[in-house]
């Protein structure tokens, strides 16, 4: 887990160069472009979300593909996390083998 999300992270970017851009654009004069200035911010930000979703979503592609390449539906069952339990499941009278689950609040 991140300690500080990217989302939280461009949103405070964001809002400090918005605010240092109007600082420095009321002393020159040019206030007026404030909003054309916040959408380029707003877009900018956005794109970098966008990039880091998508590089995300190919991470997870690769390591899904790893895992699951080339196996029938019952291959790719036991290599699934609950495995042990899908192959134990198959077998009557077999319990799950027990694992330890954390839970937070």
């Amino acid at each position: 887990m991140q300690d500080l999300p990217l989302p939280a992270l461009l949103a405070a970017t964001i809002i400090l160069a918005a605010l240092a851009w109007y600082a420095l654009a009321r002393r020159r004069g040019f206030a007026t472009a404030l909003p054309a200035a916040l959408a380029v911010l707003f877009v900018g930000g956005w794109l970098l979300l966008d990039l880091r979703w998508t590089v995300n979503l190919g991470r997870q592609v690769r390591a899904t593909a790893a895992q699951y390449a080339g196996k029938d539906w019952r291959e790719s069952r036991l290599a699934a996390e609950d495995g042990p339990c899908s192959r134990s499941s198959r077998r009557p009278g077999r319990k799950c083998p027990s694992s330890r689950l954390a839970f937070s609040s």
